[in-house]
């Protein structure tokens, strides 16, 4: 079920949203999260806007990556190979790539206190650079719906094991506390 408050997605079975909100009293009691990240869990709820940053650190991530794949192919990652500078073209730049993109939503989760949308958000992002860079290698692009669909799932687990990663670490945090 949907919270009127702050529009998370809840178990049918919630009694109470993460917001405090009571789904029952429809009332606004304490919440279950730390005081220090409440703040930035509403505004991100309530605003798609907030969505906006991850999207862009994605991008700016994946893009990033490329330029240095580009800059250093031949000597870290090509090795006498005739294939173009893509993430995908070699073993050593997806691992890169995937411990770069998990250690990038691990942090932005993580330190800025967001939520499974904001990997989601970052996920989009990292899928609108292979939409941008893919299709200017100079190899033929027949194989794009399989590499998009390689890629998406790839960086999409790497993105998701990092926001899971995020969680577990606030859960330890907020029961410690």
């Amino acid at each position: 079920m949907k919270c009127p408050r702050c529009k998370l997605i809840n178990p049918d079975t919630a009694q109470r949203c993460d917001c405090g909100y009571d789904f029952e009293t429809e009332t606004v009691e304490r919440s279950y999260l730390p005081q220090e990240l409440l703040p930035q869990k509403l505004r991100e709820h309530s605003s798609t806007r907030s969505l906006l940053i991850p999207a862009v650190v994605g991008l700016a991530v994946f893009v990033g990556l490329h330029v240095f794949f580009v800059r250093n192919w031949e000597l870290l990652f090509a090795w006498g190979g005739v294939h173009d500078a893509w993430w995908l073209n070699s073993g050593r730049s997806v691992v890169v790539t995937l411990v770069t993109l998990f250690l990038a939503a691990f942090a932005l989760l993580s330190f800025l206190g967001l939520t499974w949308r904001a990997g989601a958000a970052m996920w989009v992002g990292v899928l609108g650079g292979m939409v941008l860079i893919f299709p200017t290698l100079s190899e033929e692009n027949n194989l794009w719906p399989i590499v998009l669909f390689t890629g998406g799932a790839l960086s999409g687990a790497a993105i998701l094991l990092g926001a899971a990663v995020s969680a577990a670490v606030s859960i330890i945090n907020y029961r410690r506390s």
